[in-house]
């Protein structure tokens, strides 16, 4: 078994972010898509309407981020002899990743 990995200090800092971001950050070998992330969408995803990302951050050290979007799931709403379409109210997690760094520690409260 491995030995726990703890952080002394955690202050996290959450920022939003609307273009391109050259901080380091590395999710792991298999998560490429999420490495490249930040530094090739973030400002698409923003600009079309597709998603608003935040950064976790602690001090200079980018620990996470997520990019979330506003939507709806769509129902058929029928009452008596009327029928309308109506949406249900979403907020989706279109990203989420953990620096491999800040992956399986802990850290005391």
């Amino acid at each position: 078994m491995s030995e726990k990995r703890q952080i002394d200090s955690f202050t996290p800092e959450i920022v939003k972010i609307t273009d391109k971001c050259n901080l380091p950050f590395n999710a792991g070998q298999e998560f490429s898509n999420f490495n490249s992330f930040l530094a090739y969408d973030v400002e698409d995803y923003f600009l079309n309407g597709d998603g608003v990302t935040y950064l976790i951050k602690n001090g200079d050290d980018v620990v996470a981020f997520y990019c979330i979007s506003a939507g709806a799931i769509p129902y058929n709403y029928i009452c008596e002899n009327e029928s309308q379409m109506w949406g249900i109210s979403i907020v989706e997690i279109r990203m989420f990743a953990v620096d491999e760094h800040y992956q399986d520690v802990f850290f005391e409260y």
